[in-house]
């Protein structure tokens, strides 16, 4: 990677002086005035022989000698170029040659033609430099495939990777239609508070910070203006909708992200009846007229968004794929009982909502495929929605979509009496611990006692339906520039003086690690006495110590993630499927922050524990530990196998024990080839952890 470096910024050198050579002569290389006549898509419309005049970035560049062909990239499309050395003034011909690379922007001006090859092309008479790129672009089949880098360079991803641009267009599209739906359904677009005092509409964390005018603490909104929108038609609006950006200070992964956008209307004089109606013929309209078809290909299934879609009840559906009947069980202790039973995890302490919530959510879920309205959530999940038939239940429905929940929506609560009692029991909760709560809004039950009509609404996630028609397997594909953690040694990245919140998304270093090496260690112990398990844990910190070192990353912090990766294998073994569900509290008692927690699970990703098979890796420190940690048991076989085992390893030997899928073979050669999305090739990486293994030879009995 340091190499890549000094040839990135040797090339920038060569086109500074390119730069001031320019200069030199006379030549602006950054002009003001562009005279475009065509966009290369009306270009490539017009007939043979039209002048025009052509704008875009040079994309590519092949010398021929008399002749040099190049492509030509705007926002329309891309088209080919020619330059005839007896065609064109001869110095602007060297000049081109000489002078002009791949990336710069210019402006040619010249004549329409088809080559001998049938390609459209523009014949040009004259050119004029745009603005000079100092950095080249990078090349287009290796340059940019890594994936934490395509997010913090998202302008190159958008550039080099075709699809990726698409995405964010079809995201547009989804906006629009959804726009024009509602507005031709006769609902009107508001605007209500991103900052709020009393943070509602939903049960999640809050980005909180500190109105200085007022001296007071607000949050930003975690839904669009739910309660807001409310008080809109008890003030007399029946149909609004709002469009915009929601925060929530909750974990990342491939279906969350910190902000994101939602849509959610709001309708008086309608119920979830109305409610379902709606969405079986908004969603179809969207859906098409974004992406050209109701079917769509998604990781290997085809989501069919005709109508109509199927309906089940929360209780109904958890019971088919359970096996746990939660009308049976009308306390948290019960219920946690029953679920312990049936292998699903228990989190101590948590309230019989929150459990019936994580019930659903290991179960249920992810089986749900095709587009299905989940109905009649319980009570205890849902606190401002009306009350079924049975007062236990919810009337409301979820769109469920491939294990999304794409839309929420309710039969509105508009009684003052119960929603006052139930920001009571949400209080209650807050005071018991509880984090996921809604705050009790005083001024909106005294605007319901003014009395809301009868009302349903919607809230839709945007992110999460664009990933979906999509095809993407995480919402930062669908997002333009995702928020991500600066890089080691970022100089805008300011330095600390404070113990860390759990939510910072500062780098990490040694100084937000709550305990030594030697401590953790002693953790470890304590939790773990077999052998082998303890010699994988420091043949895992030994080989992601010497990672962080070859990347440039945090030494300290890497090793003690590969050390305490697997710290509950000690206590879940038996039952492989639990594996990671005990890690959580283990190392969040012993002081670790939530991220670090989100780092060791990502190495479960894929695998049929801790209900984490159905996410994927997608940033630096997830690859290194996935690739590091596995490797560990392809170098101990291989090296067990050798008279003076691993003294005599070579990387030849490794390499072949690598191919030969039955030896080792339940080491997942495909994890360790994730150590090439750190820009690491394999060889490399294998004679990494055969020398990184080498220092505890005696440790690992290897000696």
């Amino acid at each position: 990677m340091e190499e890549k470096n000094i040839n990135i910024n040797d090339e920038r050198d060569v086109r500074l002086n390119k730069l001031q050579t320019l200069i030199k002569e006379g030549i602006n290389p950054y002009p003001a005035r562009v005279h475009r006549t065509h966009t290369l898509k009306e270009a490539l419309e017009e007939k043979e022989g039209q002048e025009m005049t052509v704008t875009g970035r040079l994309m590519t560049k092949r010398d021929m000698g008399k002749l040099t062909f190049a492509h030509l990239q705007d926002g329309t499309g891309r088209m080919q170029i020619a330059l005839k050395k007896d065609e064109i003034d001869e110095a602007a011909y060297k000049h081109f040659l000489k002078k002009i690379d791949s990336g710069d922007i210019i402006e040619v001006t010249g004549e329409k033609f088809i080559t001998h090859k049938k390609e459209p092309s523009v014949l040009v008479r004259s050119f004029t430099l745009l603005s000079k790129a100092l950095l080249p672009l990078p090349d287009k089949f290796h340059g940019l495939n890594d994936e934490e880098t395509r997010y913090r360079k998202r302008y190159l991803d958008f550039l080099i990777n075709e699809g990726q641009k698409e995405k964010i267009i079809v995201r547009s599209r989804i906006l629009k239609y959804m726009r024009d739906y509602l507005d031709n359904a006769g609902f009107i677009e508001v605007e209500t508070p991103s900052l709020e005092v009393v943070a509602s509409g939903a049960l999640a964390q809050t980005f909180d910070t500190h109105l200085n005018a007022f001296d007071l603490p607000v949050h930003m909104r975690i839904c669009m203006g739910e309660l807001w929108q409310k008080r809109l038609l008890i003030g007399g609006f029946e149909k609004t909708y709002e469009i915009g950006r929601a925060y929530r200070n909750e974990g990342v992964d491939h279906s969350h992200n910190p902000e994101f956008t939602m849509m959610e209307f709001y309708w008086a004089y309608a119920d979830i009846n109305d409610n379902i109606k709606l969405h079986e013929e908004m969603m179809p309209f969207i859906v098409e007229k974004s992406v050209g078809t109701l079917k769509i290909e998604n990781d290997g299934d085809i989501i069919n968004f005709t109508t109509p879609y199927p309906r089940i009840t929360f209780h109904d559906a958890v019971l088919e794929h359970s096996g746990i009947d939660i009308n049976n069980y009308d306390d948290a202790t019960s219920l946690g009982k029953a679920m312990k039973e049936k292998g699903y995890d228990v989190e101590k302490g948590a309230e019989r909502g929150k459990l019936l919530d994580n019930l659903y959510k290991q179960s249920t879920r992810l089986h749900i495929i095709q587009p299905t309205f989940v109905l009649n959530y319980p009570v205890e999940l849902k606190p401002l929605a009306k009350k079924a038939e049975d007062p236990r239940y919810t009337e409301m429905f979820q769109l469920v979509i491939k294990g999304f929940e794409l839309s929420n929506s309710y039969t509105e609560l508009n009684d003052p009496i119960d929603q006052r009692e139930r920001f009571e029991e949400q209080a209650r909760l807050a005071e018991a611990g509880e984090e996921e709560v809604m705050g009790y809004d005083h001024d909106y039950v005294e605007a319901l006692e003014y009395g809301m009509p009868p009302a349903t609404g919607t809230g839709i996630g945007i992110d999460r339906l664009a990933a979906l028609i999509t095809n993407s397997h995480t919402l930062r594909e669908v997002t333009a520039f995702p928020l991500m953690k600066p890089e080691q040694g970022s100089t805008s990245q300011k330095k600390k003086t404070t113990t860390p919140k759990k939510e910072d998304s500062a780098p990490r270093t040694v100084n937000e690690l709550p305990m030594s090496r030697d401590e953790a260690w002693e953790l470890v112990l304590k939790h773990n006495s077999a052998t082998p398990d303890l010699q994988h844990y420091r043949e895992s910190e030994v080989i992601l110590r010497a990672l962080a070192k070859r990347l440039g990353r945090d030494v300290e912090y890497w090793g003690m993630l590969g050390m305490l990766h697997d710290i509950d294998w000690g206590l879940t073994k038996e039952e492989p499927k639990t594996h990671l569900t005990k890690m959580p509290a283990i190392l969040r008692e012993a002081g670790f922050n939530d991220q670090f927690i989100e780092d060791v699970l990502s190495h479960g990703y894929g695998c049929e524990c801790a209900d984490l098979d159905n996410m994927t890796r997608d940033c630096e420190i997830q690859y290194a530990l996935a690739c590091g940690e596995t490797v560990t048991g392809l170098v101990y076989a291989a090296a067990r196998m050798r008279p003076e085992k691993i003294a005599s390893l070579e990387l030849r030997s490794l390499k072949k024990k690598f191919k030969n899928k039955k030896f080792a073979e339940k080491v997942n050669r495909d994890v360790i080839r994730e150590c090439e999305k750190l820009g690491i090739e394999l060889d490399e990486f294998l004679q990494l952890a055969i020398d990184a293994m080498k220092e505890i030879a005696e440790e690992i009995d290897l000696a």
